[in-house]
């Protein structure tokens, strides 16, 4: 009779251990699914022709500034904002095997990754901002058509819409009105915030007892360096400072909200899969440390 007992208790522990492993991947089809058809969107919406907006005489000089060469290339900055926390959180698995961290790591990243692109692109399609140098991408001899040939604008009271004097590359064109807010600044800060707050967890930075500044300054470096993207955009002139801003401030609301949403307090939270003991997957903390009273535990 004991036989028969074990067996019954064998296969029911391997239907819930197989029902449980159904359910995850079905829920992780859907989180990747959900993450396929944000972005499908984002791409969608930057296609749209953003709004044209009329401009006055009086803020003609705010995009009077030169075309000129970016001081971060478009695939430096994937590179650097994407593609480098994914190194690392990879590399933090091959160390730990912590598939519960890892999977929550990456689909927070990879939400706030996607949901950044969806809104900046609707924020620019919609607000329709020229860029500083957008006077010179509408007109690349560098003689403005006014339209009445008054060098004052002649724009009247209503102001002036130049999408029907502008004579250079009409793609060039549509992509001068997309300044506001900063893309760039947004995915800086959305991705490299992102690896800030969770080298906050790895090191225990604000855990009390375990301050120490070393910890404190390579978890901050990420920032640093995302700071220092959004700024370059200013100085290239493909973005206002009020643009960069903006889009500082959202790219790391999100980063925060989306690190938080898989990575609640307290830390242990095993919905999905079979995490291991609170503290056991951070960089130099022991499995019983967990008396965080900071910001990220």
């Amino acid at each position: 009779m004991q036989f028969f007992k074990d067996l019954k208790k064998s296969v029911n522990s391997a239907s819930i251990k197989f029902s449980r492993w159904g359910l995850t991947r079905y829920i992780i089809l859907v989180e990747v699914l959900t993450r396929i058809l944000v972005y499908s969107v984002a791409r969608s919406v930057n296609s749209l022709e953003p709004f044209d907006r009329v401009l006055h005489a009086e803020e003609l000089w705010l995009y009077k500034n030169p075309m000129s060469e970016e001081f971060v290339p478009v695939y430096a900055l994937w590179a650097l904002v994407v593609g480098i926390p994914c190194i690392i959180f990879m590399f933090h698995f091959v160390l730990t095997f912590d598939a519960f961290s890892t999977y929550n790591t990456f689909m927070a990243f990879s939400l706030a990754v996607v949901a950044n692109s969806l809104i900046v692109n609707t924020m620019q399609v919609m607000i329709g901002r020229p860029r500083p140098d957008f006077l010179q991408r509408c007109f690349p001899d560098g003689v403005v058509k006014w339209p009445s040939g008054d060098p004052d604008g002649g724009l009247g009271i209503g102001g002036v819409d130049f999408s029907a004097l502008c004579t250079g590359n009409p793609e060039v064109i549509l992509e001068g009105r997309k300044s506001f807010p900063s893309g760039c600044a947004s995915l800086s800060f959305c991705g490299l915030g992102y690896l800030s707050l969770w080298l906050c967890q790895q090191f225990s930075v604000f855990t009390t007892g375990r301050a120490q500044a070393w910890r404190f300054v390579l978890a901050m470096a990420p920032l640093g360096s995302a700071a220092f993207i959004a700024l370059s955009r200013t100085c290239d002139y493909l973005h206002h400072w009020q643009d960069v801003l903006v889009g500082a401030m959202l790219g790391w609301s999100l980063a925060f909200v989306c690190y938080r949403l898989y990575h609640p307090r307290p830390a242990c939270s095993c919905q999905l899969l079979e995490a291991p003991s609170c503290g056991s997957s951070r960089l130099g903390s022991p499995a019983n440390s967990n008396h965080s009273h900071g910001l990220l535990s």
